[in-house]
Formats: structure tokens, sequence, C-alpha cells
């Protein structure tokens, strides 16, 4: 209940207020990419590697891009070569122009794997690419937003958008739909940060569908089996026919074994860099909360300022004054309480406030993107 109402909240202060700042990015060095690989993959995962640079252009992209963010890409393009479509498929289509919708694409750190799949298996043909977000605007512990990421990872992509939009309220049709993990149960959508009021896996599923060409095709990814099912009972409600693709339980790319986009898209941060995630939201969850009481001890400070030294105003500053204090109920008890909360609330926001800029130091392991 709390935890819903505390998302409606949160959700629609990030939606209205839409902070924007431009997000720079940076490179890493790719020496010993693949070190953390097993033996036995190392090799294997080098060759792949080598034909993909090859056979889509990825030299630039490997040249600016972190270490994470170009492995991840990786993997996002061996997964629509082993799962999605095969050549052979893509050769099918005979439209001149072809369009691509990912949707939940969060900050859309995968859309060069996407864009180059699609770009150079139908080089005689334009693409367009669209990712729809409904969450744009949600803040990292950096102060960027998803939409800041996206518009950087997109911008020397080619006819490629980025749209903040609940995708229930987007009427295009596309030839190809890449889905990755859809929110099929309330717990991940409600850990996630969004409102119960967002929870509508029938309908998207639908809209989906609807929002499909003829002929064209939906890749949905789930987490894990208990949620395919879920997902399968989703489709055979709905009647739409559907293929179960094989679960990769070997990856070359990556250096776990399971699924191959619940490991790329769950990247590694060490206890130091969540620990400061946390802060970050616990100073927005203290932010919201006490935002009301700590607004109006500012105001009726300001209030009584201005009522007395500018205005020489007496019974206007005494009013202020009585708002200040909460005298003005004339109970002592609402006096004390009122001036404790204020305190604590102050010092929690300066606490957690100073605890999200602390500077953490950072081992060896990758950065969230």
């Amino acid at each position: 209940m709390f935890k819903n109402l505390y998302n409606e909240i949160d959700f629609f202060f990030r939606r209205n207020i839409k902070l924007k700042r431009k997000y720079t990015g940076k490179n890493e060095p790719k020496e010993n990419l693949f070190n953390d690989f097993s033996d036995e993959k190392i090799q294997t995962a080098k060759e792949k590697e080598k034909i993909y640079l090859e056979k889509y252009h990825l030299q630039e992209f490997k040249n600016n891009s972190t270490r994470r963010n170009y492995l991840d890409n990786l993997a996002v393009i061996e997964l629509l070569e082993s799962c999605f479509l095969t050549l052979e498929e893509l050769s099918k289509n005979n439209k001149n122009i072809i369009k691509i919708l990912d949707i939940g694409s969060k900050n859309w750190f995968y859309v060069s794997g996407e864009w180059s799949f699609f770009k150079y298996n139908n080089r005689k043909k334009e693409i367009f690419i669209t990712g729809i977000e409904l969450d744009a605007f949600r803040v990292y512990s950096n102060f960027h937003t998803r939409c800041d990421y996206a518009h950087f990872y997109i911008k020397n992509l080619q006819n490629t958008r980025y749209i903040a939009k609940d995708f229930l309220q987007h009427k295009d049709k596309y030839d190809y739909i890449i889905w990755f993990f859809p929110f099929v149960t309330e717990f991940p959508l409600q850990e996630w940060g969004l409102p119960l009021s967002k929870f509508k896996p029938t309908e998207m599923l639908r809209h989906a569908y609807d929002s499909l060409n003829y002929g064209g095709k939906i890749l949905i990814v789930n987490q894990d089996e208990k949620e395919y099912a879920v997902q399968e009972n989703l489709l055979k409600n709905l009647k739409f026919n559907y293929e179960k693709k094989v679960i990769l339980k070997t990856v070359s790319l990556n250096t776990n074994t399971k699924d191959v986009l619940q490991l790329s898209l769950n990247l590694k941060e060490n206890k130091m860099a969540n620990l400061k995630a946390k802060f970050y939201k616990y100073h927005r969850a203290l932010g919201i909360v006490f935002s009301l009481p700590l607004a109006l001890c500012a105001v009726t400070a300001m209030g009584m300022t201005i009522a007395k030294e500018f205005l020489h105003n007496k019974p206007l500053a005494h009013f202020f004054f009585s708002l200040h204090t909460m005298s003005i109920f004339g109970s002592d008890e609402i006096e004390n309480i009122y001036s404790v909360i204020v305190g604590i609330s102050t010092l929690g926001l300066i606490f957690t406030g100073l605890m999200c800029l602390a500077p953490f130091k950072k081992k060896n392991v990758d950065k969230k993107l």
C-alpha cells in the first residue's frame, strides 16, 4: 500500500518535472576484454567479436564506449542473430523501409547493437528505429536521467528516435518489435518505481500485436522461466500465435551462463555503489515525505522577516511566527512534534544528500550505464 502510494507520487513528479542534463559519456580501453571469461570461451569470444566488428562496422563504437557497454551490445547482436531473425527471414521482407520498435527502452544502452543488426542485414533498405519508455525521466545517482543517456547513445545512429511516452498511447505501426523484460507480475513493476496503475500486461501485449504491420514479428524476452510461464498464459488467453525460442545456456560473449539478455542487462556494481544508490533512494523518499513541513518552515520564516523588517507590520509578522512554530494551534504538544519533525527531516536530508555526493572508491568493477 505505502509502496504503491510512494511510487504514484514519485512517478508523478518525475513525469511532470522532466529533468534533463546533457550526458557526454566516456571511453574505456578495451585491452584484455575477455579476461574474466573461462579459458574455453576466450578464443570463441575473440573470434566472434572479430566477426561482428567487421560485419556490423563496430570499430567506431568500440573506440567510444565503456567496456561494459561494448560487451552488452555485442551480446544483443548475438541474441538477435541466435534467437530472433535469421538472414533468410530478413530477406523475405520486401519493403524498402523497415520500422523497428523497442518497448520499455529504459536508457537504451543496447541501441547500437539493435541498430547495427538491422542496418547491416538490410543494406539496400532504409531502417527507422524507435525506442519508447514510460519512465524516461527516472534519475540516476549521478543526477542524469534515462533520457539523458538514451540521447547520448542514439546521437550517431541515423533514423533513430527515443520517445518518452506511454506505449499504450503510441499509434505507429512497425515491422519488428523488440520487448525486453515486460512487466508480467506486479512485484518487479513496483520495485522499478512504477505505480500499479501502470500494470497492464494484457493491454500492453494486445497493443503491441496491433502495432505490427502485416507479416511483422515481435521478440519478447522474459527474465526467467517463471515470468515466461506468465507471459505464455497471456499469449494463450489472447489467442496469439507464438513460437518459444530456445533459451541460451551457454553464451560466448558473456561471462555468465544464464539467459543472455538477463545477463547482459544486469550490470555488475560493487557494494559501495549499491549503498550509494540506496542513500539516493532514501534521499528522494525523504524529500517527498518532508517537503511540506520544510516548505512551510521556509515560507513562514521568510514571511516573518519580510513583514517585520520591510513592511513593518507586527500583526502579520506575529501571524507568520505562530505558523512557523505551530503555536497558532495553542498546543504545546503540536509545537514540540512539529519541531522534532522539521529537525529530523532536515538532518535526514542533509545526511542522505551528503552520502549521495560521497566519492565512494570503486574497485575493479564495471560502472552502471
